[in-house]
């Protein structure tokens, strides 16, 4: 393309002050220990369930203000942001960003695109109606949302009422699990959607096309706006970026990925990365058929869709695959938890739920040894946080002293409402191992009494039930079980069914609108708050997890099954710059280093 004039030369793609790549930047040392300068050329081919999501893709095109080398606690270091600075009550945090970075059109990125982000996006009632918690002092809902101020054309500042070390993390790969997107956007490119800089007759054809009426310009625009979990949408393609690869057009059964040609990462001998060329993930919309696409060959990369029921079929297959079966890297997270919704509007539900016997009772029921060994081949590790013991007998002394002793004909347990207590466990496939997992929750819970029962929906429909608090239990994720000082798994509405909608409206508002939590949900929410204060780079935070541990084990929350398991993974026999340990979505965040030897 530079050849033909379609691109100008490399060194005027670059910003003046590259972030360059080398040994323990992206992965820590002793992960891997032989990087290497890699070399161009290749694809990775991935596979999804989901035609608009594959995770690989997405955190492999993730990137944040900050950076933390393969998710440890420390350093943060500079990413999109070339430096940043915070003072000492942890209240204002001065973000530079870097000189002559590009968005993926070849646009330079400046403050423009953060104010625009801020006073036109987050701070538009119609676009943004509810201020993002990450954002907000403490990350509380509830709390004053941050100020903004430009300082520069590459300099900026961010002030909270209150002090708030966590949003480094919020401006690091913590954010939700997201990027840059909330406070920097493409306001060139978005301006042009937005009637504060667009005149309605010229957006009108657009909102027609759309269905949309004069007033709904605001659908359009985020429609248009895509944000780091829309990566893989087709509306993605032509969006500017500044991942390593981006989204462009493929036929309806690949979502297909292309090299970024202005990227902001060098190695050390100071060629641009990614070295791969392309990033393909081939879309199959029946579980079953997973296995026969994996061994035809047609993927050499994922982390994500490899049950542990395969994983010797998959070994004995590697030549025909093309691939490895890797078997060294650690889940982030506690790859699946049961989830209880404390807030649905069922009464009965709710009185039974709140009693704490209650959720200590199920936590007994659940054989955490027997799940790990089946769904993980045994090589998993304990939750550090939860108290994993399996006693059946106390989990039906508790539901008896709660006055569920009466059964009617069929064994189950009565309600207080004298009629038979239902546990609905309602989930969305996530990965190939977890309806095995909801089989035997349900016996696990059946065998105490309990009528529990199964239904799987797609994710579409979960999240519909979860914005109707219509969840009664579910599972998904727990992915801050490893990382305290982040908490956003111990408030809730983070993860589907969990909390009322309700209660977060009733924090946004303070108080106004929406319904007041429970007294013991209330204490989660504070000590997210004291979590919050602490700066994870320059604070200790031993006294604070003691606590923290303390009460998380006797409230139960939520019911880790594992802490951490073995992430197997199909990785192409020849891939460099690829780690022998640590956590495995570390090393795919870390896609930009990896090349074909």
């Amino acid at each position: 393309l530079v050849k033909a004039g379609k691109l100008p030369p490399v060194e005027q793609r670059l910003p003046e002050e590259p972030l360059v790549i080398g040994p323990g930047m992206l992965v820590a040392k002793e992960d891997l220990p032989n990087w290497e300068v890699g070399k161009y050329g290749g694809v990775l081919r991935s596979v999804c369930l989901n035609p608009n999501l594959d995770w690989n893709l997405r955190d492999a095109c993730m990137e944040n203000f900050l950076f933390t080398p393969a998710h440890y606690t420390k350093p943060l270091m500079g990413n999109v942001a070339a430096e940043y600075r915070v003072s000492p009550d942890s209240k204002i945090f001065t973000i530079r960003l870097r000189k002559g970075l590009k968005w993926s059109d070849g646009t330079p990125v400046t403050t423009e695109d953060v104010r625009f982000a801020y006073q036109d996006v987050l701070l538009n009632k119609e676009i943004t109606p509810i201020f993002p918690a990450g954002y907000r002092s403490l990350g509380d809902p509830g709390g004053t949302p941050m100020k903004l101020k430009i300082i520069d054309k590459y300099t900026f500042r961010i002030e909270f009422d209150k002090p708030y070390g966590r949003f480094l993390r919020v401006l690091g790969w913590g954010s939700l699990w997201g990027g840059y997107n909330d406070l920097l956007k493409p306001s060139h490119y978005l301006k042009q959607f937005h009637i504060k800089y667009t005149p309605i007759e010229k957006i009108r054809p657009l909102l027609k096309e759309y269905g949309y009426s004069d007033q709904e310009w605001w659908r359009l625009f985020q429609l248009k706006d895509v944000p780091w979990w829309a990566v893989c949408e087709r509306r993605a393609i032509g969006f500017p970026t500044l991942g390593p690869w981006m989204r462009v057009d493929s036929p309806s059964n690949i979502m297909a990925f292309e090299r970024n040609p202005y990227y902001y990462k060098v190695d050390t001998a100071g060629n641009q990365l990614p070295y791969v060329d392309r990033y393909e993930s081939i879309i199959v919309t029946d579980p079953a058929n997973l296995p026969m696409t994996i061994l035809s060959g047609k993927v050499n990369f994922n982390r994500d869709m490899i049950d542990w029921d395969k994983v010797a079929l998959y070994r004995e297959n590697e030549q025909k695959i093309g691939a490895k079966i890797d078997l060294n890297l650690w889940t982030h997270n506690a790859p699946i938890a049961l989830f209880i919704n404390y807030g649905n509007a069922d009464p009965v539900w709710r009185k039974v739920t709140n009693d704490v016997r209650f959720r200590r009772a199920i936590s007994y029921a659940i054989d955490r040894k027997q799940l790990a060994d089946v769904l993980y081949l045994g090589m998993a590790k304990p939750s550090r946080w939860f108290d994993p013991e399996f006693n059946p007998q106390k989990a039906n002394k508790l539901l008896d002293d709660m006055g569920m002793n009466k059964r009617d004909a069929d064994g189950w347990r009565i309600g207080p409402d004298g009629k038979t207590f239902e546990f609905p466990i309602v989930y969305a496939v996530q990965g190939g191992y977890w309806e095995r997992c909801v089989q035997l929750l349900v016996e696990y819970i059946q065998k105490v009494g309990i009528k529990a029962t199964m239904k799987q929906v797609t994710t579409t429909l979960l999240g519909e039930m979860h914005n109707a608090n219509q969840i009664k239990a579910t599972i998904h994720w727990l992915d801050d079980v490893n990382w305290p000082l982040l908490i956003w798994d111990y408030k809730p509405l983070f993860r589907y069914g969990w909390g009322s909608p309700l209660w977060d409206l009733w924090y946004a508002t303070g108080g106004k609108e929406g319904e007041k939590p429970p007294e013991w949900i209330e204490e989660l929410y504070k000590l997210s708050n004291e979590a919050a204060t602490i700066n994870p780079v320059t604070q200790r935070a031993e006294s604070w997890e003691k606590k923290f541990a303390k009460r998380i084990r006797e409230l139960v929350p939520m019911f880790p099954l594992i802490g951490q398991a073995v992430n197997p993974m199909i990785v192409p026999a020849n891939l460099g710059n690829w780690p022998k340990s640590g956590k495995a979505s570390a090393a795919q965040f870390a896609s930009e280093q990896v090349f074909f030897k």
